[in-house]
């Protein structure tokens, strides 16, 4: 499992939970417009190149 985080606004909040609920994150926490999830180790490649082809910045933790 890796943790990931990335910054939202209060409009998306809804569309990006249910984009990486669709992916199988566990551990979701929204605070401060940022979304924490952890993603499987399999499934990180493909999340990164999703969150690449739409522009939003995935960070690492």
């Amino acid at each position: 499992m890796k943790r990931h985080k990335f910054k939202t606004s209060k409009k998306l909040k809804t569309i990006h939970r249910k984009m990486i609920v669709n992916f199988g994150a566990e551990n979701i926490r929204y605070e401060y417009e940022h979304y924490y999830f952890d993603v499987k180790t399999e499934k990180v490649e493909s999340v990164q190149a999703h969150f690449k082809r739409i522009g939003l910045v995935l960070l690492e933790i």
